[in-house]
């Protein structure tokens, strides 16, 4: 099962986006994000395997405007799955 599951391809949905703003409170809270390309605000979530690495590219990001590659699980959902530098 293990072998099929990582030959599987991904399935997610990626969009190339400029963080706008982020929306951070105290733990255990998720992280709000706003991109410039979309009035959607989108969420980080604190249990996701990768937050931290996540995180700080959003921080970065958004300290020195670049555009960040952002993946979904699907076209509607607006929870952040991947980030990763262009």
């Amino acid at each position: 099962m293990t072998e099929a599951r990582d030959t599987m391809p991904d399935t997610r949905y990626y969009r190339e986006m400029t963080v706008a703003n982020l929306r951070e409170r105290e733990e255990p809270d998720d992280v709000r994000v706003v991109f410039l390309e979309s009035a959607r605000i989108y969420t980080l979530c604190r249990d996701n395997p990768a937050f931290d690495h996540a995180l700080r590219i959003l921080r970065e990001a958004h300290a020195r405007p670049r555009v960040v590659k952002v993946g979904f699980a699907s076209l509607e959902s607006d929870i952040i799955e991947v980030i990763s530098d262009l």
